[in-house]
This record gives structure tokens, sequence and C-alpha cells, in this order.
């Protein structure tokens, strides 16, 4: 088994030892910061809401008190269920759902050229670019979108001091802000799998697909995504669910 598990191309390209390395760090801060938390929310959800120091006593008790407020509201709501959290629910999903489409819209495309069109100098250039920006503070760099997006902000101070429009957008009241950091905060989980998976692609696929007449979009749609489709269904799950939950 263990003779199997390090003839793989991921040990055989890194090494045995950055492989486990690699295998290990990934493994602990997936199982203790995001299986072990999520399994606490969920274990908490069924609980009652009690302060701290009164966990594991009388009144700490498992119960579906919490899911039957969510869905049809306090006992004394006139409702028959309870609209206000489910459509906030319902919005989350879409927004979850949006946001990552569009993400990926956006991801695909930078992705294939660095992985199939750029030189690798300028391949290199591009990706420390992408990652030198998450070296500052989430904190930080919610600040910064929010000075670009305000309503005078830099970029409708720019919009309206070239004159191409009158007044400014209203990007936060909008939710254009919002949407935007969405997608900004978690672009590296979706670009790096799709970097990873499109560059494993041979090339001369895609060349004879164009020596044969295919167009760009039919050479995408019929060689290079199917390719990719392993990072693309992984990242865009992970990322629907990652997102959901924040």
């Amino acid at each position: 088994m263990n003779n199997f598990l390090f003839t793989q191309p991921f040990f055989k390209k890194n090494g045995k030892a950055v492989a486990i390395y690699f295998l290990v760090a990934i493994i602990f801060w997936f199982v203790f910061l995001v299986i072990i938390p999520q399994f606490y929310m969920l274990d908490l959800s069924f609980r009652t809401n009690v302060p701290p120091l009164a966990r594991g006593g009388p009144e700490d008790y498992y119960t579906f008190e919490h899911y039957s407020h969510f869905i049809f509201g306090s006992k004394t709501a006139t409702d028959a269920f309870n609209f206000v959290d489910l459509g906030v629910f319902g919005r989350t999903i879409f927004v979850s759902m949006l946001v990552t489409i569009a993400n990926l819209l956006f991801c695909y495309p930078i992705a294939f050229y660095i992985a199939k069109i750029a030189n690798p100098s300028t391949a290199r250039l591009l990706i420390v670019s992408l990652i030198i920006p998450f070296w500052i503070n989430e904190l930080l760099r919610s600040f910064a979108l929010r000075i670009l997006f305000a309503n005078e902000g830099v970029i409708n101070n720019f919009l309206t001091g070239v004159g191409i429009l009158d007044q400014g957008i209203l990007f936060i009241t909008y939710d254009i802000g919002l949407y935007t950091g969405l997608i900004y905060a978690y672009i590296l989980l979706m670009m790096f799998p799709l970097y990873n998976a499109i560059e494993s692609l041979d090339i001369n696929q895609i060349e004879a697909a164009k020596d044969l007449g295919s167009s760009s979009f039919r050479t995408h749609w019929r060689i290079v995504i199917p390719h990719a489709k392993p990072g693309i269904v992984n990242q865009v799950s992970y990322l629907a669910v990652l997102w959901f939950l924040c």
C-alpha cells in the first residue's frame, strides 16, 4: 500500500517529504478548521439556548425548538410559516449560487490564460499578483472595497469627474459591493484548482482541435471543460457550501 501511494504522480512531482507535509497540513486544516466547527454548530442547533456555564447541566438538552421556530415562527405568531427567516434562507441560497457561478465565469478565462497561453515568466508574475493582495488582512481588504464602492468613493468620483455619470451609482445600496466582495474574498479558492486542472491538459489536444477547424468556444466546450470538470465540480460545490455557511 505504501509503495503504491508513493508512486502516485503527486508524490513523484513533489517528493515524499513535501507531499506528506502538504497532505498533513490539508487534512489538519480541513478537519480542525472546517469539519469539527461545522459539527459543533450542528450540535448547538439541537440544544437549548443556555449560557456557556450552564452547558452540560439539567437545562441543556437536545430539542427541535430552534428548527420549529425557524420554519413555523414563534408560538404567538399568526402566520402559518416564518416567512421572514425562510425568505432570508432562500435568498442566502440564491446569492451563494449566483456568486459561485459569477466566480467561475470570472476565474475560468484567467486560469486558462495562465495555464495555456501566457509564457512561464508572465504566468509566474500573474500568480504572484493574485497572491500578494491576500497577504493583507481580510478586514483591511473589506474596508478598501468599501472605499472603492462608497457613494462618494473612488469609482463614483472618477465616473462623475470625467463626465460619464451625472451622479454616483449606489453600489452598496444595491448590494453590488457585497457581491464583488464575496467574489474577491474566495477568488483564489476557485482560481488555483481551475489552473491546476487546466494546466494538466495536453496542449496538443487544443492545437489538434484548431487544426481541424474547431472554434474557440467548441474547443473549450468539448475539450478543456470536460478535462477540467473534476476541478470545476469540486470547487463549485465547495465554494457554494462555504458561501452559504458564511
